[in-house]
């Protein structure tokens, strides 16, 4: 079997790694990566005669059109795939409903990222095959870069990590966008009305930091809010060693939902007990690993936290959980599906 990815992840040495396990110790698997152009990726494509085409791109996009489009007229022999990240309902306009509509209609299989990935792909009727592979976009195999902080010196013991960051107290966590939806207003406004004083420590970026910063005061925490904005991609994991445990209190909006969270992941993997909202991809992803609530409850986080501090055959418990589900996301089980999916495409 020669599989055919193209990618614009190409450039990045975990995908190479990632996608190099589907040949590993397999003579009857060729596997090669391009990086898409406009002429370029087939030509170098149509040399290398593949079996299956897997454009690692959403199923509405042009390079997926462009790449069935070329099958139907010089490689008919060849199946075309796509993934798809996106677990939320949109409906597309102009050009890119068109490209949906014949991509859906002439794909021979999509890799869904989870499970709400894969009920929006039914809701939107794609009627061939899917193969739902919960956090094939991870960077399997491979530690996240231990990029430089200007915050954080490198290599700094992780008994250091809190003193260095001048945080007093338990400390409770969060990485990603600092963004509305990510439900870090309605945390802050918790956290304020426990009868225990808290740190906060949030890395990430977004249009939300000053907003923060502003509610902290009106809170009377700004003493006990930490935001490191100027952590690079991938670095917010040397972050870990001060988390006492980590949030993600998401909140779904009439736009988004929280899709397969590549930092939650990261945190059950590293032994941070995890609170995360019970919405979008979080259920499916985090099982048992974290401790989920609804929505807007603030009794229900506020007693999750006060779990955690005061019960730590719990906190153990949880944290093991964590580390057990994490390890289900891993190069032999992606390798192992990804290939039964294309063998039952090409039946």
């Amino acid at each position: 079997m020669k599989i055919l990815v193209i990618s614009k992840k190409v450039s990045r040495p975990e995908y190479h790694q990632k996608l190099a396990a589907l040949s590993q110790n397999r003579s009857d698997i060729q596997v090669r990566i391009l990086a898409p152009s406009f002429i370029n990726d087939f030509k170098e494509g149509f040399k290398f005669y593949p079996d299956i085409l897997w454009v690692d791109e959403d199923p509405s996009r042009f390079e997926v059109t462009k790449w069935l489009l070329l099958r139907r007229m010089f490689m008919p022999w060849s199946r075309v795939v796509a993934s798809a990240e996106d677990n939320f309902f949109r409906r597309f306009h102009s050009l890119r409903r068109f490209w949906e509509r014949f991509n859906y209609q002439y794909l021979d299989g999509i890799i869904s990222s989870g499970k709400t990935v894969t009920d929006m792909l039914l809701r939107k009727r794609f009627a061939g095959k899917i193969a739902e592979i919960a956090g094939f976009n991870l960077p399997l195999g491979k530690e996240l870069p231990e990029t430089k902080s200007s915050v954080l010196p490198a290599g700094q013991e992780a008994a250091n990590v809190k003193e260095s960051l001048g945080l007093q107290f338990k400390v409770l966590g969060y990485a990603g966008a600092l963004r509305e939806e990510n439900g870090l207003e309605w945390l802050m406004e918790c956290v304020a009305k426990l009868p225990v004083n808290l740190s906060l420590l949030f890395v990430g970026r977004g249009p939300l930091e000053f907003r923060l910063r502003a509610l902290a005061g009106d809170l009377g925490m700004s003493s006990r809010l930490k935001i490191i904005y100027d952590a690079q991609d991938g670095a917010y994991a040397q972050y870990f060693p001060a988390m006492d445990f980590i949030v993600f209190p998401s909140l779904s909006t009439p736009a988004w939902r929280e899709p397969f969270n590549e930092v939650l992941f990261r945190a059950m993997k590293e032994g941070i007990p995890v609170i995360a909202a019970n919405t979008g991809e979080i259920p499916y992803e985090a099982g048992d690993g974290a401790l989920l609530i609804a929505e807007h409850d603030d009794s229900a986080l506020g007693q999750a936290i006060n779990r955690i501090l005061t019960d730590p055959a719990f906190r153990e418990e949880l944290i093991q959980k964590g580390k057990s589900r994490a390890a289900q996301f891993n190069l032999e089980h992606f390798s192992a599906s990804l290939i039964e999916f294309f063998k039952e495409i090409l039946k």
